[in-house]
C-alpha cells in the first residue's frame, strides 16, 4: 500500500511539473543582451553582458540560450562551434524564484566588421527532462562596431616633402603673395608694394615679384577590393582585403596627424551608394572614415582603374593614394601617366620596371605580427 501511495505522489508531481512548466515555463522571464562598449578598433577586448531575470515564484530548474554571431567576434570560454563565418554561442542557466542572474564573457575582437549577436532562442525543460520548450526573441539584439587597427606604416616612407607646404597651380584666381617665383618688368596696374628695390637698383628698369599660384594640398585614398585579376563581383582573398583596409586606416591617421585634407573612395557600396566622401579635417572626419571602412563589404562595383582615372581627373591638385593587392599593367601605366598618383601595394612588389611611385607596403605588416 504505501509503495502504491508513493508511486500516486510521484505520478501527481510529475504532473503538477509538467503542467507548471507547460504553463508558465516564459511567463515573467526577462531576458536581455548588450555589449560594454558601442564601438572598440580591432584587436580590443570587449564584455558581453546576457541578464536573466524570473520575477514568478516558480523556479526554472534548466534554462538554456542560443546565440548566433560572426566567427570574428572570439568567445574566450569553449562553450560556442563555428560553421563557416558564423559562431554559435549557447549558455545554461538555473534560476530560483524571483532570482535575477548577469553573465559576463570575454569577446575578443578579431577582425573589424559591425557585428551583432542575435536570433536568440531560449530553451527551457521541465525538472525531470520530459517537456522541452522554445521561444525566440528576434528583438533581443546586441550590435557593436569594431574599427579597423592600424598597421604601423607611414606615408611618408614615399615622398615625405610632397606632404609638407602648398602645392603650386597652373593658373588660379588670386596669386599666393607669400610663394614668390621671381621677378618680371614692371606693367601698367602693378602694384608699388610688390617692387622688387633690390632688383631694380641694378636694372634699368622696375622690376616686380612675381608670384605663383597655390593652393592648400589635399590626399585622396583609394581602395581597391579586387585583390586578383580575375576579381569581378567578389573578394577572393579576405586576408590581402583586410590588410589594405589596415592600410588605409594609417593613412587616414598620418593625414590627421599633418593636418592635410583627406578623402576616402573605393570600388565598392556601402548603403547603395559607392564609397566618396569629403575632403575635411577633425577627428569627427575621420572617425566617420573609420567606420565606412568597418563596414567596408566584399563586393566589387567597379574597375579599379577606372576609379583612379575619374579621381585624377577630377582632382588634379591632389595627392592620390592607391591601396591595393593586385598591380596590373593597367595600373601601372595609370601610375607612370599621373605623377601625384602613389601606389601602394600590400603584397611584396618587385618588377623590372620599377616606378618610383609604386611600392609596397608588406615590410609593415610583417613588422606588425612580430610585435
Amino acid at each position: 500500500m504505501e509503495y502504491v501511495l508513493l508511486l500516486l505522489l510521484i505520478a501527481f508531481a510529475f504532473l503538477v511539473m509538467h503542467v507548471l512548466a507547460k504553463h508558465f515555463a516564459f511567463r515573467d522571464l526577462e531576458y536581455s543582451l548588450r555589449f560594454s562598449e558601442d564601438e572598440v578598433t580591432e584587436g580590443d577586448t570587449v564584455t558581453l553582458i546576457e541578464t536573466v531575470c524570473s520575477r514568478k515564484a516558480i523556479p526554472v530548474p534548466w534554462l538554456k540560450v542560443e546565440m548566433t554571431t560572426d566567427s570574428a567576434l572570439e568567445f574566450a570560454k569553449m562553450q560556442s562551434a563555428i560553421s563557416g563565418k558564423t559562431r554559435f554561442i549557447s549558455s545554461f542557466f538555473t534560476l530560483r524564484p524571483y532570482r535575477r542572474i548577469e553573465r559576463r564573457w570575454q569577446v575578443l575582437c578579431t577582425r573589424r566588421g559591425m557585428f551583432t549577436v542575435s536570433h536568440v532562442i531560449l530553451v527551457t525543460a521541465d525538472l525531470f527532462g520530459t517537456l522541452e520548450q522554445s521561444r525566440a526573441l528576434p528583438e533581443i539584439t546586441a550590435s557593436l562596431t569594431v574599427l579597423p587597427k592600424a598597421v604601423p606604416f607611414s606615408a611618408a616612407e614615399g615622398e615625405p616633402m610632397q606632404w609638407l607646404g602648398d602645392r603650386m597651380l597652373r593658373r588660379y584666381m588670386m596669386p599666393d603673395r607669400m610663394a614668390v617665383e621671381g621677378v618680371r618688368p614692371y606693367a601698367d596696374g602693378d602694384a608699388v608694394r610688390d617692387l622688387c628695390h633690390s632688383a631694380s637698383a641694378r636694372s634699368t628698369e622696375p622690376v616686380v615679384y612675381r608670384f605663383c599660384d597655390t593652393i592648400q594640398p589635399t590626399v585622396t585614398i583609394l581602395l581597391n577590393l579586387a585583390t586578383a585579376k580575375h576579381d569581378r563581383d567578389l573578394v577572393s582573398d579576405s586576408e590581402s582585403l583586410e590588410k589594405e583596409i589596415r592600410l588605409c586606416a594609417s593613412l587616414l591617421e598620418y593625414a590627421h596627424t599633418m593636418r592635410i585634407p583627406v578623402r576616402l573612395c573605393a570600388n565598392t557600396c556601402i548603403h547603395g551608394q559607392i564609397l566618396d566622401t569629403p575632403a575635411a579635417c577633425g577627428e569627427a572626419h575621420i572617425h566617420h572614415m573609420l567606420r565606412l571602412l568597418a563596414a567596408v563589404p566584399d563586393t566589387i562595383e567597379e574597375r579599379f582603374v577606372n576609379l583612379v582615372s575619374r579621381v585624377c581627373h577630377r582632382e588634379p591638385a591632389a595627392w592620390i593614394w592607391a591601396v591595393t593587392a593586385c598591380v596590373d599593367d593597367d595600373l601601372l601605366r595609370m601610375a607612370a601617366m599621373y605623377p601625384q598618383l602613389q601606389v601602394i601595394t600590400v603584397r611584396h612588389y618587385q618588377t623590372d620596371a620599377a616606378l618610383p611611385n609604386v611600392y609596397s607596403a608588406a615590410d609593415a605588416f610583417a613588422a606588425d605580427r612580430k610585435e
